[in-house]
């Protein structure tokens, strides 16, 4: 996991689930900016406390937690009350040292995303799908750029075709702590505290759980575009709709709402690419038909 320091960035709270905690409707939004240190081993209970001492825009915590590899992502902490997991996205993108206008939208979170996020998760909910929980959108108000010291006003800030992006913060919730891809980053030790003890049986649970929601998507007309050991936790949960289509919900990309069944393949793929993944790490003896067959009947119900 990387280090990052945390920079508040002056802006508001949008929208809240009802039921989000208060300490997430209390949150400020916050830039992340990676430090030159790489630390495995170093990942607090919680970081909220320190997300909520940051106060201002000259307010840095140097180092304050250790993040995840994704991209824009970083764990935020545990809610011993509701038994979730935390997370927060469209903070920075966190393998760099911050963001400069050369950079355009790298680590940007759009408004519209994060509301498309938002609106699909609840979708997908309703459909009976195992999906991350939305807990609150907040606005930036500014952007901090890599050395921390200026900042750009975040209406300035251009998304991925010239207009402006509204970037925001969008936090979320998940059963479950790990993402399929965080294992490679986890010590055997460490990998044998998060799953079960009979990591064959774990899988085939896993795999038909994900096949399930693979089938239910596409029986439903629609499609995710990004299923990888990213994007799925370690339970099954899914997460990241930025690039999820359902007839109720077209993207903007009209590519991504044509030739539905080329998009159904590629997710497809991307559950192949999780079972080959998952079984080479754990060094599982099985046939690639077998392991293949472990999705495959709950896809074909």
């Amino acid at each position: 996991m990387i280090r990052l320091k945390l920079q508040s960035t002056e802006g508001t709270l949008v929208w809240s689930s009802p039921t989000a905690p208060l300490h997430v409707r209390a949150l400020l939004p916050f830039w992340s900016i990676a430090a030159e240190t790489f630390a495995p081993d170093e990942m607090p209970p919680s970081i909220f406390d320190i997300v909520l001492e940051v106060i201002g825009p000259d307010d840095v915590l140097d180092s304050a937690f250790t993040g995840s590899i994704h991209g824009r992502s970083c764990y935020l902490g545990f809610d011993e009350y509701e038994k979730r997991y935390y997370f927060a996205k469209g903070i920075g993108w966190i393998m760099s040292t911050g963001w400069e206008p050369k950079d355009g939208s790298c680590g940007i979170l759009p408004l519209w995303a994060a509301e498309r996020e938002r609106d699909i998760a609840l979708e997908l909910t309703k459909l009976g799908l195992d999906v991350v929980r939305p807990e609150a959108i907040l606005l930036h108000g500014v952007i901090p750029d890599s050395r921390g010291r200026e900042s750009y006003p975040a209406e300035k800030i251009p998304d991925l075709d010239g207009i402006p992006a509204k970037p925001c913060m969008y936090v979320y919730s998940s059963p479950t702590r790990w993402r399929i891809a965080d294992l490679t980053f986890l010590s055997e030790k460490e990998r044998n505290a998060v799953l079960p003890d009979d990591k064959s049986q774990w899988l085939c649970s896993l795999l038909a759980k994900l096949g399930r929601s693979c089938r239910i998507l596409h029986e439903h007309g629609g499609h995710d575009y990004s299923l990888t050991p990213h994007n799925a936790f370690t339970d099954g949960t899914r997460i990241d709709f930025e690039y999820t289509v359902l007839p109720s919900y077209p993207h903007k990309n009209e590519s991504l709402n044509e030739d539905a069944d080329v998009w159904k393949d590629k997710e497809l793929d991307g559950l192949r690419e999780i079972a080959w993944y998952l079984a080479d790490m754990m060094q599982l003896t099985i046939s690639g038909r077998e392991l293949n067959r472990w999705w495959n009947d709950a896809y074909e119900g």
